[in-house]
């Protein structure tokens, strides 16, 4: 029997239901436990809401601890939802409106976990933006999520993403090799059982080229190829056929089941999904003297009161950015003679270390660096020196001596340090670039093994500045090089330069130019740009050739004398 598939198209995916993380102050109102959903109406005979008046609202309460990591979304067809989490001091610990580009509501705003600031009961307020606004709707409250798994977290290939169902969940069905499995340990037996129903992994993950996602942690049955119970109905990619008028069709799994003999390694395997994200485009911004100027909506012009402008530095520091909480924002840091000062939050005000932080990690006269070294989505720092890495793997700010930390001997004095996830297991990785030289520790364990598994590459000449870049979106950084407008990109990762047709010679830029690199427009491949006193050139659609302003962008975003940065503000 041929059923014709229910999937969207890539083009198509955006951000729709959401998880919301907001502790709930102490009222009255209906019991909720964590991994829980609920559907319900507003109604005339709904309760009025206590802080927006001429709404209608509808109330629940869980207990929390504090420390304890929840989520909180709430979805309707109907209405625009407006959502609050009231602590058990009876004030608001948080609250919203819009969740990404939908009208639905979630706490934290599109991704990530809150932790509950103090023991006892919470309150959830369902309620509307608008007054006299009625309707259904559907909330679910999570928590205790799971850390991102650094493993079998990107599929080499994806097949499909289902519509979702009744509840808003959707299956991603994708592929990925056995090489890749084998790089990263184990694969699917590494990550944690669910400790309850519908438990998901902590913030966003990548779990496909240039799809972002909150995730569910697979279930038992689900490892072992059943989903009979996950909600949508899995498809067999393998059934894909195009009928006469173009319809795209496939046949299901029997019972959503996958035979074991197409499981993994190297076989089809389905990631739960909660929500799907907007894409994350890398945006512009510039930094001149500790004034940080950037621009958050990427429409590449200055919007007072959207965009952001603060200090964070000042003449003699070393600017240094990441994303130091793991909320897939990068955020803004200082470094001078060993001290880190680092906006953990993001907001771009000091607030004295309570919840920013002030790390002493290095001397004068080293080099901050900065990568996710263990894999667990955050940001951590660094320092080099003449062939000498010092890494904080641990993430606590405070040189612990190894084996927690780690202290690597890779280069030598005059040579360029580079930075990159080699070989697509999430953890960045060191290597060294030298009169066209790199030398590349592949497998990121410290230690030089002469190349049989880490890598050195010819690729480039002296004179040159190294690029580093996943310009083909599998999930690995591949290498490159730059010199006066004219960039050269190994495109298949071979570490070889295989001419035009199989890699990249590109030119954007000309002498004297900055040369920038991003994801510019989400599709999860890093592209080529160029900046010169507040220009902006970007390759957008990432073809390597200037297309124009109506398919590659120029924009004016600062001024002469700026320094260009680029990130996920």
């Amino acid at each position: 029997m041929i059923i014709q598939e229910r999937f969207m198209p890539l083009a198509a995916i955006v951000g729709l239901l959401v998880l919301l993380s907001v502790p709930v102050g102490a009222q009255s109102g209906t019991n909720i436990t964590r991994g829980s959903t609920m559907s319900d109406s507003l109604t005339t005979s709904s309760a009025l809401s206590a802080r927006r008046p001429g709404s209608y609202a509808a109330y629940y309460v869980f207990y929390g601890n504090e420390g304890q990591t929840v989520s909180i979304s709430l979805t309707s067809p109907q209405f625009d939802t407006y959502l609050y989490l009231v602590g058990p001091a009876g004030t608001v610990v948080a609250e919203n409106d819009d969740s990404g580009i939908s009208s639905n509501s979630r706490i934290p705003a599109e991704s990530g976990m809150l932790a509950l600031p103090a023991t006892g009961v919470y309150t959830i307020e369902v309620t509307s933006f608008s007054t006299n606004t009625f309707g259904t709707f559907t909330l679910a409250l999570d928590g205790d999520c799971v850390p991102a798994p650094r493993v079998v977290v990107r599929f080499d290939t994806l097949e499909y993403i289902t519509d979702p169902d009744a509840n808003g969940v959707r299956l991603l069905a994708g592929l990925m090799s056995a090489e890749r499995l084998t790089q990263i340990g184990s694969g699917i037996a590494e990550l944690p059982l669910p400790a309850f129903p519908n438990q998901r992994f902590c913030g966003a993950l990548d779990v496909a080229p240039g799809v972002r996602a909150e995730v569910f942690v697979p279930t038992a049955a689900e490892r072992a190829g059943d989903y009979s119970q996950s909600g949508p109905v899995l498809w067999d990619p393998a059934t894909r056929r195009t009928l006469e008028d173009g319809t795209v069709v496939m046949d299901p799994f029997p019972g959503s089941i996958v035979p074991a003999a197409r499981l993994q390694p190297g076989g089809l395997f389905a990631w739960r999904l909660a929500s799907l994200l907007p894409s994350s485009p890398t945006k512009v911004g510039v930094y001149r003297s500790g004034l940080w100027t950037l621009d958050v909506n990427g429409n590449g012009v200055f919007d007072p009161g959207v965009d952001k402008t603060f200090d964070w530095g000042y003449p003699g520091t070393t600017r240094v950015q990441g994303d130091w909480n793991g909320d897939g924002k990068q955020k803004a840091g200082l470094y001078i003679d060993g001290v880190w000062y680092l906006d953990y939050n993001g907001d771009g005000v000091w607030d004295g270390g309570t919840t920013d932080k002030v790390y002493g990690f290095g001397m004068a006269g080293v080099q901050p660096v900065v990568g996710d070294w263990n894999g667990d989505g955050k940001d951590e720092i660094g320092i080099y020196i003449n062939g000498f890495w010092f890494l904080d793997m641990n993430g606590n700010g405070v040189w612990d001596g190894e084996p927690t930390d780690k202290m690597i001997i890779w280069g030598w004095s005059g040579v360029t340090p580079v930075i990159g996830d080699w070989n697509g297991d999430g953890r960045k990785k060191v290597g060294v670039f030298y009169n066209g030289l790199w030398y590349l520790d592949y497998d990121g364990n410290g230690v030089w093994d002469n190349g049989v598994v880490d890598k050195v590459y010819g690729f480039g000449m002296s004179g040159v500045q190294p690029m580093v870049g996943d310009w083909n979106g599998d999930g690995k950084d591949e290498i490159g090089i730059y010199i006066g407008g004219f960039w050269f990109l190994d495109m298949n990762g071979n570490g070889v330069w295989d001419g035009d047709t199989t890699d990249r010679m590109t030119i954007l830029g000309w002498e004297g130019t900055t040369p920038v690199i991003g994801d510019w427009n989400g599709d999860g491949k890093t592209k080529v740009g160029t900046f010169l006193n507040g220009y902006w050139y970007l390759d957008y659609n990432g073809n390597g050739i200037w297309d124009g302003e109506t398919t590659d962008k120029a924009y004016v975003f600062g001024q002469a004398g700026d320094t260009p940065v680029v990130g996920r503000w």
